[in-house]
């Protein structure tokens, strides 16, 4: 069953169900030493890919 199915069919409650089409989705974090930001991101093309950057010079 598609997504899109399933959010058509899905009855109405507290919670609702819908499609998305997304291209590119993207979390923003700090590791666990809170001493870089941690990018973590996915698109259809490349999967999900992860990249830490630290502040120069600090």
């Amino acid at each position: 069953m598609s997504l899109w199915r399933a959010a058509k069919d899905h009855e109405s409650g507290p919670a609702h169900a819908f499609p998305l089409d997304l291209h590119e989705v993207s979390h923003l974090g700090l590791n666990d030493v809170r001493d870089a930001i941690v990018i973590t991101a996915w698109t259809p093309e490349r999967g999900v890919w992860t990249v830490a950057r630290r502040q120069q010079g600090a």
